[in-house]
């Protein structure tokens, strides 16, 4: 109902809903209209051919032409909408940006920044990858850090794991004994990409503990491993003996609460009051202490 109320709402009625905010809502949570496609009712009440894997929007069920049409009518919708709300907002944006996030995530599908934190198109900078790593060597990473803190001039790094990560789950499986195979010689991108992280999760002795409990440390662990990647870079390093007031964060995405949880490991330069230099040290243990630990962390909750 309360869904229905909203889109019945009048374009002229939405944007000043919009505007009375003091701020545009971000592209995803912006009411718009329902752009009809031909026999669409008839196509939804198809039942589906074969069992999927997950539930699935109504998006997937269309054609890829339909898909297509649907979100380049959504933009133009999006787009009329702001202007109307805002009418030199884009004019004003095509000036320039000056972010004060640099945003380092997984790339996840169910973690866009900006819509998970109500922010503006032009409040956030963004790098985002498989399982949100940041490897010593890569240049794209380290390109857009680079950017980001000399030119940009962002004032905090942000590095954003989540809760039900693919990335942190092929790694963890693939960190057990009954899943590792000598004999294999093909090595793909992607595993390429994730060694660190599955070594990480060998260094955790997490193969006898429970999924449900080893991923989310596995997660939070990973999150702790790459913002300390991002401190050992120049760029930080550099920035901070410079007197640049530049801070590293570390956050978990939490999709089953749509709340963002701090690590509480954020680090700044080393005369900062708010923010004094500490390890970001990676939790080892055996899989029976790592299993007490959570089990006594569920009982303080």
């Amino acid at each position: 109902m309360q869904l229905r109320r909203v889109l019945s709402l009048s374009r002229d009625q939405r944007s000043l809903r919009a505007l009375n905010r003091g701020r545009l809502l971000p592209p995803l949570l912006l009411p718009h209209k329902k752009i009809p496609l031909p026999d669409d009712q008839s196509r939804l009440q198809k039942p589906a051919k074969a069992a999927l894997p997950y539930k699935q929007s109504p998006l997937h069920k269309e054609t890829m032409h339909q898909l297509i049409s649907r979100v380049q009518s959504a933009n133009a919708q999006w787009a009329e909408d702001v202007k109307l709300a805002e009418p030199s907002f884009f004019e004003e944006l095509a000036k320039g940006q000056a972010p004060k996030i640099l945003w380092l995530g997984c790339s996840d599908s169910r973690v866009p920044e900006s819509v998970i934190m109500a922010a503006r198109p032009g409040d956030i900078f963004v790098h985002r990858n498989i399982a949100n790593q940041f490897h010593p060597d890569d240049d794209s990473a380290l390109s857009v850090l680079a950017y980001a803190v000399d030119t940009v001039k962002v004032e905090h790094v942000i590095v954003v794991g989540h809760t039900c990560c693919g990335g942190a789950a092929a790694c963890l499986n693939a960190s057990k004994p009954s899943s590792q195979n000598p004999d294999a010689k093909e090595v793909t991108p992607l595993q390429r990409w994730l060694t660190p992280l599955t070594n990480l999760a060998k260094d955790l002795n997490v193969a006898s503990v429970p999924d449900d409990i080893a991923l989310p440390l596995l997660v939070q662990e990973n999150v702790k491993a790459q913002v300390q990647n991002v401190i050992n870079t120049s760029t930080i390093q550099n920035a901070w003996k410079s007197g640049v007031h530049v801070h590293v964060h570390g956050w978990v995405y939490e999709i089953e609460r749509g709340l963002i949880r701090d690590l509480g490991i954020s680090e700044g330069p080393p005369n900062d009051k708010h923010y004094q230099h500490k390890e970001s040290t990676v939790n080892v243990g055996s899989g029976a202490d790592i299993l007490a630990r959570a089990e006594a962390d569920a009982k303080d909750v």
